[in-house]
């Protein structure tokens, strides 16, 4: 086997160990059952709904990983006016924040682009179960987003719906209904979950010293080999 070959080898070889191990590229995800404690924002001209503490597994930490997407699946129940501009957002928080509108400015907190529209299939005046689709995430808010993971010990942060204008916004914790088709009604208590997706990729760093190494392995190969022939022509003559 030339040098050349075992250059080759090797750098598949580093590749599987810095890329394969610990699903280092992928989606974590999380469901927690939604808790419903709901807050004044933007000095109380919106509200906040506490949509749940996610915890995440990164086997191999968080270092070297950027979030580039997330997505959300929640029950929600929203006015008609919450749509557009007006739809209320995704915010990430750290554990136990409660003053959002401060942890906004300090970041232990940051808003995503991800808006939770009435007009979100399926609609209605109800409680009703939404989920978006991936949306991009910002250089700013993967970073903010890493750093907010990286404070607790088990990876684990706070997300809220929140609205700087509508106060009519509810994520709520627990539904009931009255069911009519037995002999006698029965009130039927629902306890809603929601799941939160946080798509990831290793660092562009990563990538560009996976490449660097490749290319310094070959070229060494290669020089290995000239000077091989150099030698044994030497050597003939």
């Amino acid at each position: 086997m030339n040098a050349i070959k075992i250059a080759v080898l090797l750098s598949i070889l580093i590749a599987s160990t810095l890329l394969i191990p610990g699903a280092r590229a992928g989606i974590a995800t999380s469901t927690v059952d939604q808790n419903g404690t709901k807050i004044g924002f933007n000095s109380n001209n919106g509200s906040a709904s506490k949509i749940g503490t996610f915890d995440f597994n990164f086997p191999n930490g968080l270092g070297g990983l950027d979030f580039i997407e997330a997505r959300i699946r929640l029950s929600v129940q929203l006015p008609p006016e919450a749509i557009g501009d007006l739809a209320p957002q995704i915010v990430f928080a750290k554990l136990g924040e409660t003053n959002l509108d401060q942890a906004l400015i300090t970041g232990d907190a940051i808003r995503t682009d991800i808006r939770i529209s009435y007009n979100l299939f399926p609609s209605g005046l109800g409680i009703v179960e939404k989920q978006t689709d991936f949306v991009n995430l910002t250089n700013a808010q993967n970073l903010a987003l890493s750093a907010i993971l990286a404070s607790d010990p088990s990876s684990r942060l706070d997300a809220w719906l929140v609205s700087d204008t509508l106060t009519a916004i509810t994520v709520p914790a627990f539904g009931e209904y009255v069911d009519l088709s037995g002999p006698f009604p029965i009130v039927v208590i629902t306890r809603y979950d929601s799941t939160l997706d946080l798509k990831f990729v290793p660092e562009p760093s990563t990538s560009i010293a996976f490449t660097g190494l490749s290319l310094w392995l070959l070229r060494g190969a290669r020089s290995w080999k000239r000077n091989r022939n150099l030698k044994f022509s030497n050597s003939k003559g």
